[in-house]
């Protein structure tokens, strides 16, 4: 094998390993197992709506099929639920160091600041690797598997709680999902940033938008050039 054949393996399994390196003209921000931790949750998150639609409302009662049957959808629903919850810990365990609100993001409880991040609007080259408005989702997204949790729980055991606050579960378990739903619309989790979660060096909108720029380092200066 040649020298140069041994390099680029040697970059490969380090960008698997590792965050924020160089490899060619992209920028491997995440590593693999950030990337198997975002798609774990995003796939059981996706799982656990699809087999909970049918339930939900008679609406989507064709959906059922895809599983099954309404019955099973029953069986499921919550065991996805409980996993999506559990991968979610995981997540939020993984990013808590970087996620970690700076006096600098604090710009971003402006709702004008937010409603610019929802709109992929604005550019600020200062920005580390996460920005404000991505950090603030991250614990949105957080609380919002908390509630589904708690609300899943009283609705998984009924008879084990009073009927007020089954009703309120109810209401809280439907609204909490439609929250989640649309910040799924206007956000990503982290790790999602293209095809194998890779930036191009050469484009501003992968460096200072959808997943925010990288921390400035001997690295990946070369991205702010």
């Amino acid at each position: 094998m040649s020298a140069v054949a041994q390099t680029s393996l040697g970059v490969a399994a380090r960008a698997r390993a590792t965050e924020d390196v160089v490899v060619g003209q992209d920028i491997v921000r995440h590593r693999l197992t950030s990337r198997a931790i975002h798609w774990t949750v995003a796939s059981l998150f996706f799982l656990s709506l699809l087999s909970g639609l049918p339930i939900w409302t008679p609406i989507f009662g064709w959906m059922a099929a895809l599983f099954g049957g309404l019955s099973v959808c029953r069986w499921l629903h919550p065991w996805a639920g409980v996993l999506f919850v559990t991968s979610s810990l995981v997540m939020f365990l993984h990013w808590r160091r970087d996620m970690r609100l700076l006096p600098s993001d604090r710009e971003w409880l402006r709702p004008k600041k937010i409603v610019q991040y929802m709109k992929h609007e604005g550019d600020d080259p200062e920005v580390g690797k996460y920005n404000g408005g991505q950090k603030l989702f991250f614990f949105a997204t957080a609380l919002g598997a908390l509630g589904l949790v708690l609300t899943g729980v009283v609705l998984w055991f009924p008879l084990s709680f009073p009927p007020l606050l089954r009703a309120a579960s109810i209401l809280l378990h439907d609204l909490t999902l439609i929250l989640l739903r649309r910040r799924h619309r206007v956000s990503h989790l982290p790790g999602h940033g293209g095809p194998a979660g890779d930036v191009r060096r050469d484009d501003p909108w992968d460096r200072h938008q959808g997943m925010g720029a990288l921390a400035p380092s001997p690295l990946v200066s070369g991205c702010h050039g």
